[in-house]
């Protein structure tokens, strides 16, 4: 007894098309020729050997090239997104991830890239450090300014000593801002690319939540 031939075809870890059932070679064909890459798919992978090459501003051209001829395409739009983050282009970057299909938006890179574009929007126009330091030296339960400084940390990329503030903002009151530490102890998991410190934060969070 013979089983229903099922055929999946897989494109950088997602399934890109599939068919059930036997097929003629001249359907067969045709469904291999719908894999192969489109030129606007081979500039985009061009790119991404760009960007590893250092060289972003070559990307960028690549990938807007490959955007004005496949517009729906929704990779070249994540790998713009995402370059437009690293050059600081965060109007550009929310435009691309505003563009994007909805199937697209549930996406794990998807969810990490909105996180990181978050985090940056409410970095604009925040108080000096000092400034900051000096609201919380006179008044350590001043939790907006522990929130405010956490931003100007997570801006600068200094994630450990963000998290600090939020896990002192959640001791303090846990209730703040509709639990804001908690919720941005989260975001920052999801931007983080250091798996030891996300993991030594993730056991301090549960220890002071419980």
């Amino acid at each position: 007894m013979r089983g229903i031939p099922s055929v999946k075809a897989v494109v950088e870890g997602r399934v890109a098309d599939e068919f059930s059932g036997a097929l003629p070679e001249s359907e067969v064909r045709r469904f291999i020729e719908g894999l192969l890459p489109s030129e606007a798919e081979k500039l985009r992978r061009q790119a991404r050997e760009q960007r590893g090459d250092g060289d972003a501003e070559r990307a960028r051209r690549m990938l807007e090239e490959a955007l004005s001829m496949e517009p729906e395409n929704d990779r070249i739009r994540i790998d713009l997104a995402r370059l437009y983050l690293d050059l600081d282009l965060t109007e550009a970057a929310r435009e691309q991830l505003d563009a994007l299909s909805p199937p697209a938006r549930l996406e794990q890179e998807v969810q990490e890239l909105e996180s990181r574009l978050q985090l940056v929007e409410q970095s604009r126009d925040l108080p000096e450090e000092a400034e900051l330091q000096q609201r919380i030296l006179q008044k350590p339960d001043d939790l907006e300014a522990r929130l405010l400084l956490s931003r100007r940390y997570t801006a600068e990329q200094r994630y450990a000593e963000a998290m600090e503030q939020l896990l002192e903002i959640i001791r303090r009151d846990r209730s703040f801002q509709e639990d804001i530490g908690r919720k941005q102890m989260l975001t920052l998991f999801n931007v983080v690319d250091n798996p030891d410190l996300v993991r030594e934060y993730r056991r301090r969070l549960a220890n002071v939540l419980h």
